[in-house]
């Protein structure tokens, strides 16, 4: 009887390991899987604690999971990487500048999450400097090929509209971009005002680094879903999402308070 009793138990044991497996298993299912660039501050990074954090993630939470209940597991990778993960349906989406190479594996919003513009900067005793406070456009820039251009490895906007440029260095950190500009290692580095504000801030470079504030371009950010992923499904109904939060002033206002954050 005791040891009817004893395989009584251990079936029911069993069963509810195998049950509490399964839903562990289907709750993980549930989460979306979203890439981020490591090193990439104030858009996305690792801190010493572990966390992963920046206006990316940020916005992200507001969107997804606030507004849209999706449980969300951020991951930071080499970006490179990262985009291949996304590629072959081992990660679900990413947040960058659409690009034609991009919409081959993903599919990706109408709309933009948020905005910036793509400025120069360069070390304050570059002697190029007189010449690049009168260059207006990205064209008229790529066109003084004398210039030592710098960018963070696998990043799109610069892979996309720096070609033709003669001297192009590309680094995994974009923190090392600014310590090369301090030293006069490059001569100009295009990037977003918010990234540039931060990093210049975070490393004490406010003497060391000029900002030139001529608009290269503006940035349009949208979220990239994996054409692999089971979460492809949820751009149509983000995409109405940020046409009605856009119509309301909501978005703008969100920006407005994450990248204060960052300042």
């Amino acid at each position: 009887m005791r040891m009817k009793n004893y395989f009584s138990l251990l079936r029911r044991f069993s069963i509810a390991s195998l049950l509490f497996i399964l839903a562990s298993t289907m709750v993980h299912a549930k989460e979306m899987i979203i890439i981020y660039a490591q090193g990439y501050e104030p858009f996305s990074w690792k801190d010493k604690d572990g966390r992963i954090r920046g206006i990316d993630i940020d916005f992200l939470d507001e969107l997804l999971n606030k507004k849209m209940g999706i449980p969300i597991r951020h991951k930071v990778y080499p970006w490179a990487r990262a985009q291949l993960l996304v590629r072959n349906g081992e990660s679900d989406a990413f947040l960058t500048i659409p690009s034609p190479k991009r919409r081959t594996y993903t599919e990706i919003t109408k709309l933009p999450l948020y905005e910036s513009n793509f400025i120069l900067c360069t070390g304050a005793t570059n002697p190029h400097i007189e010449e690049l406070r009168d260059i207006k456009s990205l064209e008229e820039l790529k066109r003084r090929n004398h210039l030592r251009h710098v960018m963070i490895l696998g990043g799109g906007w610069h892979e996309r509209n720096l070609i033709g440029v003669k001297y192009l260095k590309k680094v995994t950190n974009s923190t090392q971009i600014l310590r090369m500009l301090e030293l006069n290692r490059e001569d100009v580095y295009i990037e977003q005002v918010a990234l540039i504000d931060y990093q210049i801030k975070l490393l004490k470079l406010e003497d060391k680094i000029i900002k030139i504030p001529n608009v290269m371009e503006v940035a349009k950010w949208h979220l990239c879903v994996g054409k692999k992923s089971s979460f492809v499904g949820v751009i149509p109904k983000l995409n109405q999402l940020i046409a009605e939060m856009k119509k309301k002033g909501d978005i703008d206002r969100i920006q407005r308070r994450i990248l204060k954050k960052y300042r």
